[in-house]
């Protein structure tokens, strides 16, 4: 329960994340413009933005972009989009540790029995920008699922978050809800939110859904409602 709060400030920043996405989906060009906004939110939060000190004096921020996995013995290590690091752990070791320089951080986790290893990271997070939920689309995502699996043996919680550009009723949204689903049942230790937001001359659309556990979430319309006002012929907006 000690990190509570930092969970509470992390969820709260994501809240904001979606919140801007379904008011200007059109903002973020890039997925690495979406990683932007989620750092800058992330450290716009008092709790995560504090600085902690390592065991030799050294002052590190809790966020980072592209964090790689302490766990691989050899590289390249998959990395995570985003990671926050845990407290405890940068307080309880060097910088080159904490920072995983040349491997020391991974060799002294794997040296560890996994029931004895500590938490470098607070929670490590995966965001997906897509422009459809096509099947191919989503078969994309499996990978991203197993890497957030296997980080529980070194975060304390792992967030996924995708965020679609289009809007698709019939062909999309429905035949994709079963797989979602099935996902968020099969990894239930994992939060993870879909949210979809389309915009043209003729109207405007959002919805989105959280599965599994959250403190905080961002009020969004069902994912599979689309307003009567907003159809098209054929059902699409």
């Amino acid at each position: 329960m000690i990190h509570e709060h930092l969970f509470s400030a992390l969820e709260r920043a994501l809240a904001g994340l979606v919140r801007h996405f379904v008011e200007m989906p059109d903002a973020f060009a890039h997925r690495a413009d979406l990683l932007a906004a989620a750092q800058h939110l992330l450290m716009g939060t008092a709790e995560l933005a504090r600085p902690y000190t390592t065991r030799d004096g050294r002052r590190v921020s809790l966020v980072h972009c592209h964090w790689p996995s302490y766990l691989c013995a050899e590289p390249p290590a998959p990395s995570y989009d985003l990671a926050v690091l845990d407290p405890s752990f940068v307080r309880g070791r060097e910088l080159a540790v904490v920072y995983n320089r040349a491997g020391q951080g991974g060799r002294l986790l794997r040296a560890l029995p996994a029931e004895d290893r500590p938490w470098p990271l607070l929670a490590v997070l995966a965001l997906r920008l897509v422009e459809e939920l096509s099947p191919g689309v989503l078969d994309g995502l499996e990978e991203t699922w197993q890497l957030l699996a296997q980080a529980e043996q070194e975060a304390r919680r792992s967030y996924l978050l995708l965020f679609c550009r289009h809007w698709d009723l019939e062909a999309q949204i429905l035949p994709a809800r079963e797989r979602l689903e099935r996902w968020a049942a099969s990894y239930p230790e994992i939060p993870f939110v879909v949210v979809q937001a389309f915009y043209d001359d003729i109207g405007r659309v959002s919805g989105g859904r959280y599965w599994n556990l959250w403190t905080h979430m961002a009020p969004l319309p069902p994912l599979d409602s689309l307003p009567p006002t907003v159809r098209r012929p054929g059902g699409h907006p």
